[in-house]
């Protein structure tokens, strides 16, 4: 059945490598579809109802194309319907049959008459559900009068139901008839014991007597001795007086109690003649019924042992076996004048939790089964860890961090692994005896600050691990020559750009003489030339100045002179800051030099 609508479901797979959203809705195949529906219908004809329509409630996962979606959905919805109504027939007549037997004719005959009910309601969507089937079969490309033909096992199906139906109707009627016209009989039974308590294992006699409402005493009739609690299902025959009689050996089933039940349910050939009739008696059981108690101490910590104690009570028995089950093994134990004892090792390896300890003796006779149970809750420990480190450390150096490991009972975790871990660089070490530990972690040169990570791997099974972390700054060398480096590079350029500034400043009065002595060059000669007859001008360079703002200076009080002292200034940079003025910057200075000069001195 599922295998059906797995492939049924399947053939609707999508063809790899194309878009879904192109691939036309194909229906389920025709073959597939028809297999799972003819399971189905073989269901419900078979009486199977409640799995048919667990079935049918699972269509849902068939992937139908929306334009037949209705339809489908429609013929599955009727299925479901009939093979739900058929079922409440069945229910029906089984029940009206079971009131039948039990003498109570009317409300029998009521019971038919609603199976009456609902067979015409089936009746009605079987009909509905044949006209369906047709369009079912050409919208799937079923072959036509397959479904049809399926339909058709639940008309014969009804039609069998209506048939028993009549049967059960008429024998209902004919009774009761026959109950009015005195051609009929209720029935009384009666039920005694030879005892009102009775040991297990003893035999029990059981005996009453079966006779008409009107005290006539009925001979030869089979009556049923039953107790559903011992299993117990008998017969026997009453006398030529309607007495019966009947010995029952009573099984070791260690209840406080037993109901016996006498019944008188008439065969075929009386059916139409006496009514049924019940009779029950309750029994008491009597046997020994032992007790064990049961103690457990100890840790519950993974790889400990526990002591149990435990007794065995039961007057004249002081000696009985055993059965301990604990964390899943099993130990039998002899109970010495009443008395037990033993060690459980919990396991390693076991995980949190709470656990049962099952103490256990078995029936023995007139000797009840008895039990005990203890709760142990098996809890790992935490470890308690205390450390200590420098929260600032420079790269390369090593970072040392000691601190304590003990369990949180007070032992020391001694022989547990410390795991140290910092920029991806790990050291361990081991717990000492007193629990202390000492771990030594090379920082690297140019590692960033982050956290330290400590880990601890009990030696002792009995406690969990554990993990803390620290924050710590690491500082690169780097990270402090580099400002310093950078510092002296701005002093230096500041002092270079500076120098040239204040020797120009110091030079001006005296530029003649310093240029026929070599001491300055041909590029700056001309350029304090320029300087000389600006600061004739008011336009002295400040030593605090640059020669870029000098220039805009001098741009802004002569804008004639922009682009020539622009040029001039640029090549004077070069000679200062760069690799020197080439030949043609030093012969364009000249020139610029010459032309500045010659309008300032217009």
């Amino acid at each position: 059945m599922i295998v059906a609508q797995a492939i049924a479901f399947a053939d609707n797979g999508i063809p790899r490598q194309v878009d879904p959203s192109k691939v036309q809705e194909q229906s389920p195949n025709p073959s597939s579809l028809i297999q799972f529906y003819q399971g189905i219908f073989r269901l419900v004809s078979l009486g199977n109802f409640s799995y048919a329509l667990s079935q049918l409630n699972s269509t849902g996962i068939i992937h139908v194309p929306s334009q037949i979606q209705f339809i489908y959905t429609r013929f599955n919805s009727l299925l479901s319907n009939a093979a739900s109504q058929l079922q409440q027939v069945n229910s029906s007549i089984n029940q009206a049959t079971f009131l039948l037997q039990e003498g109570n004719p009317e409300q029998a005959n009521s019971t038919v008459y609603q199976a009456y009910y609902q067979l015409s309601q089936a009746n009605v969507t079987i009909t509905q559900l044949q006209q369906a089937a047709p369009q079912m079969e050409s919208s799937f490309g079923i072959p036509s009068g397959q479904l049809q033909n399926q339909v058709s096992q639940l008309e014969l199906l009804a039609a069998n139901y209506k048939s028993v139906l009549d049967a059960l109707s008429s024998r209902i009627s004919n009774l009761i008839i026959a109950l009015q016209t005195d051609r009929a009989f209720s029935t009384k039974i009666s039920l005694n014991s030879s005892e009102t308590q009775v040991y297990l294992g003893n035999n029990i006699t059981l005996y009453g007597k079966l006779a008409t409402s009107r005290n006539i005493p009925l001979s030869n009739k089979t009556v049923q001795i039953l107790s559903s609690s011992l299993g117990i299902k008998q017969y026997t025959k009453t006398d030529s007086k309607g007495y019966f009689q009947l010995s029952i050996q009573i099984p070791y089933i260690y209840d406080n109690n037993t109901i016996f039940t006498a019944s008188f349910i008439p065969s075929i050939d009386d059916a139409n003649v006496y009514l049924a009739s019940f009779a029950n008696i309750s029994i008491r059981l009597l046997y020994y019924k032992p007790a064990i108690s049961l103690e457990v101490s100890g840790p519950g910590l993974p790889g400990s042992t526990l002591h149990v104690n435990g007794s065995y009570s039961l007057t004249n028995y002081t000696s009985m076996q055993i059965d301990l089950t604990a964390f899943g093994l099993k130990q039998t134990l002899h109970a010495d004048k009443g008395f037990f004892s033993t060690l459980l090792h919990i396991p390693l390896n076991i995980q949190d939790g709470n656990y049962t300890i099952f103490a256990s003796s078995n029936a023995y006779g007139l000797i009840a089964p008895a039990s005990a149970t203890s709760q142990i809750a098996v809890r790992r420990l935490d470890a308690n860890v205390t450390f200590a480190s420098s929260s600032l450390v420079f790269g390369g150096q090593t970072l040392e961090i000691s601190g304590i490991a003990f369990a949180s009972n007070g032992t020391p975790l001694s022989g547990s692994l410390i795991t140290a871990v910092f920029a991806n660089i790990a050291s361990q070490s081991v717990v000492k005896s007193d629990g202390s530990f000492v771990i030594h972690l090379s920082i690297p040169l140019f590692s960033p600050s982050g956290e330290v990570k400590i880990s601890l791997l009990p030696a002792q099974p009995w406690v969990e691990q554990f993990n803390a972390s620290k924050n710590i700054t690491a500082i690169s060398p780097l990270a402090v020559i580099s400002p310093i480096v950078i510092l002296l590079v701005l002093i230096i350029m500041h002092l270079r750009r500076a120098a040239p500034l204040k020797r120009i400043e110091e030079h001006l009065p005296q530029y003649e003489t310093k240029k026929k002595e070599g001491e300055i060059s041909e590029v700056l000669a001309s350029y304090l030339l320029i300087l000389n007859k600006l600061a004739q001008k008011g336009l002295r360079i400040k030593s605090s100045e640059t020669l870029r703002e000098y220039l805009q200076r001098v741009t802004k009080a002569y804008p004639d002179f922009a682009e020539d002292f622009s040029s001039i200034t640029r090549i004077v940079e070069d000679e200062i800051y760069g690799f020197g003025a080439s030949e043609d910057d030093k012969h364009l200075a000249n020139l610029l030099a010459g032309k500045l000069i010659s309008m300032m001195e217009k």
